[in-house]
């Protein structure tokens, strides 16, 4: 996936921090997908299940990338910036543009009908404020924080979606994002493929809930 970056300024004063001594280049939107790159993009080399980010760096580069944060040691013409782990370094970009934002994160989660309770609640609140979302079904945990970047800080609320295709995974993306309120539309046997029971599926859900601050609102 790629997203355009909302605010560019926001989000080069964290690089400038973490990096304080490497020269930036100018950027536009960020990507984890090489096939997604435009020109001025800064591509993250994630390592997954079954493919490697690293193996497509060429691609990024012919498709126009700036700038590329990459954990293993490779040969290429890019600008490339080596950090530990490309997982853990995006995960804490979110985490210090998330810091920035001051308005609260609504999250949703379920085995069904995510994708139209963010729709209609966003709908409904944007007659009154200003509202950003998760878009498409941008929910993974890769999905998810990474929409954070679309995120203006002059809104007044957004919309989280998130999904969870194995154990684990809705308290991973909490972590990250920080919702100030959730909602937990239903408790399905989706995904059955990697959870034993319908109650490990309802566990992994309600981390939503016990993620929130103690001035948090859970909605069930």
């Amino acid at each position: 996936m790629r997203v355009e970056i909302s605010n560019k300024n926001l989000f080069s004063n964290i690089l400038k921090t973490l990096f304080p001594e490497f020269n930036m280049p100018n950027f536009n939107g960020l990507t984890i997908d090489s096939r997604n790159v435009k020109p001025g993009d800064i591509f993250i080399a994630l390592k997954g299940e079954n493919n490697d980010g690293h193996q497509f760096l060429s691609q990024a580069k012919t498709s126009g990338a700036s700038l590329a944060f990459i954990e293993s040691n490779i040969s290429t013409t890019l600008l490339t910036k080596k950090v530990e782990s490309t997982e853990t370094f995006l995960y804490e970009l979110v985490k210090k543009y998330r810091e920035q934002l001051a308005f609260p994160f609504f999250g949703i989660t379920g085995s069904n009908g995510k994708t139209t309770t963010k729709d209609l609640l966003f709908h409904t609140l944007s007659s009154q404020m200003k509202v950003v979302k998760t878009e498409g079904n941008y929910n993974s945990t890769t999905g998810a924080p990474l929409s954070i970047f679309t995120f203006h800080p002059n809104a007044d609320i957004a919309i989280i979606e998130i999904a969870a295709n194995q154990p684990g995974e809705i308290k991973k993306i909490c972590n990250v994002i920080k919702p100030n309120m959730g909602l937990i539309t239903n408790i399905g046997e989706a995904h059955m493929k990697y959870f034993l029971t319908k109650n490990e599926i309802a566990k992994t859900k309600s981390a939503l809930f016990s993620s929130l601050p103690k001035n948090g609102t859970a909605f069930i």
